[in-house]
């Protein structure tokens, strides 16, 4: 059975949180591992734990893990959209240009549209949940010479465009725009395809949950996964590696520009 925390919101704040979840059980040793900086060997204990990771007294140790870990991922989704601007990069929303990048918080009824979700589709994986409850909506969809393009929106092609080097600039969906999927496709949905959002749609699925048990983490189904396997704990550590995670295709290898180095400078890890 579910531990009652999963019908908790937890603190946005880190070390109010912490403290909750240590008054709820003491002993975190996977986090406490995470914290130690052995962030991939504490994922995967998670994952070993399959669906007991929901029972206690399990879920706040993996609650904790999740969280923490979505709070590092939005600190630097927020670094490399202050870089990018920095760069000149030009920040579009819904293929329309914005003066600034979209990073949204979560709604305060963040926790009430997960769980009808979790009515409709069954038991999220504990890493979309706390980004949903922690880190809200992202889009840095845009257009720069080097790193990203938009069809027919500049003035002068750059080469990705010419050669339709799908970039992938990062897009997580906030719980509404997840909650949309599930009433339109049945399913999680939390980003666009690369090709779409360089508005070209030359094939290639939204990023989608594949999860059928209420683990800490699943496997994604899109575009960049039709040869690898990755979870979104995974793809999210891919887009911080790389800053645009299109280039890590080896196809891509000549175009990649010395900004990524940049980008991905000193990011928290994940």
């Amino acid at each position: 059975m579910s531990s009652p925390l999963f019908q908790r919101k937890l603190p946005e704040d880190g070390a109010a949180r912490r403290a909750e979840l240590r008054k709820y059980t003491p002993e975190l040793p996977l986090f406490e591992r995470y914290e130690a900086g052995d962030r991939e060997g504490a994922w995967a204990g998670l994952q070993g734990l399959g669906s007991q990771v929901r029972e206690d007294p399990y879920a706040a140790d993996g609650l904790a893990v999740a969280y923490e870990t979505m709070a590092r991922a939005r600190a630097n989704v927020e670094t490399i959209a202050q870089r990018l601007a920095g760069m000149g990069y030009r920040f579009f929303h819904y293929m329309k240009p914005v003066s600034a990048p979209i990073l949204r918080r979560p709604p305060k009824n963040a926790l009430s549209q997960v769980l009808r979700m979790e009515e409709e589709v069954g038991p999220l994986p504990l890493s979309i949940r706390a980004w949903f409850a922690i880190s809200g909506e992202v889009e840095l969809t845009g257009i720069h010479p080097q790193l990203s393009f938009i069809r027919d929106r500049s003035s002068e092609r750059s080469e990705l465009e010419w050669d339709l080097v799908f970039t992938d600039p990062l897009v997580i969906y906030g719980v509404q725009d997840a909650r949309k999927s599930v009433e339109h496709m049945g399913s999680v949905c939390f980003s666009d395809c690369g090709s779409a959002k360089a508005g070209s749609h030359d094939g290639g699925d939204p990023y989608t949950l594949m999860h059928e048990t209420g683990s800490a983490d699943c496997l994604v189904h899109g575009f960049l996964n039709v040869s690898e396997k990755i979870t979104f704990v995974q793809y999210l550590r891919r887009a911080f590696d790389w800053g645009f995670p299109g280039f890590a295709e080896r196809k891509w290898a000549r175009y990649r520009p010395a900004e990524l180095d940049v980008l991905r400078e000193e990011l928290l890890s994940i």
